[in-house]
């Protein structure tokens, strides 16, 4: 029973640190054959990339082995109380199902309230006379990583004026946030409002909800 225990904890915990710190050991991992692939000038669709793509992979695996056995050697060493290794089990359990399925965890008005909030953050990066560095802030709180890289080219073109109606439905990591909202257009004759239809995704990124993809509906 103790063995189970304390290998699932060392499991669990391990799965955590990739979850929550996945972009920090990634990017770690793979330096060393980004840089291979760079000095050597080697595609990655290539059989050389692949087998640099498989050691990758080696990589990843050997490291998470490791981590479970130093975990594994801590806690044979601590030789903590059953009960109160499946109780941090139960709470590792908890965390891991939260940060897989956030959405479900909370009520539509929050997952409203929340979506409310991010759109009106979202469409402050089109008001004009913000510096970089604020802009920089705006993206930071409201757009997953991948969205914050391409901000230059994803920032809105228009002025919000209100959300007209609003709309959710969950998904797993994931929830749908359809909006209709009204914008203010620039003409050239002066401003002119339109209604428009939007489905923003909205993501649970390691400890909050982002914006990670808008699909114009209409």
């Amino acid at each position: 029973m103790r063995y189970i225990s304390e290998f699932t904890f060392s499991f669990m915990v391990t799965f955590v640190l990739l979850l929550f710190f996945n972009d920090l050991i990634f990017t770690v991992l793979s330096a060393p054959f980004t840089f291979l692939l760079n000095v050597l000038e080697i595609d990655v669709g290539s059989e050389a990339g692949i087998f640099f793509q498989l050691l990758f992979l080696i990589g990843l695996f050997a490291f998470l082995y490791i981590v479970i056995k130093k975990i594994r050697w801590f806690m044979d060493r601590q030789k903590f109380p059953l009960f109160w290794l499946n109780f941090a089990n139960l709470i590792i359990l908890l965390v891991i199902t939260h940060a897989m399925a956030a959405p479900y965890f909370y009520t539509d008005n929050y997952l409203k309230a929340k979506g409310n909030e991010l759109v009106h953050d979202y469409y402050q990066l089109f008001e004009g006379g913000i510096t970089d560095a604020e802009m920089a802030e705006i993206a930071e709180k409201t757009l997953v990583m991948g969205k914050r890289r391409t901000i230059e080219y994803d920032y809105p073109t228009t002025a919000l004026q209100k959300i007209e109606d609003e709309d959710i439905t969950r998904k797993p990591h994931h929830f749908l946030y359809h909006v209709v909202l009204t914008e203010v257009v620039d003409t050239g004759n002066g401003p002119k409002e339109h209604t428009v239809e939007y489905i923003f995704t909205i993501k649970w990124e390691k400890y909050r909800f982002l914006i990670n993809g808008i699909e114009y509906v209409g």
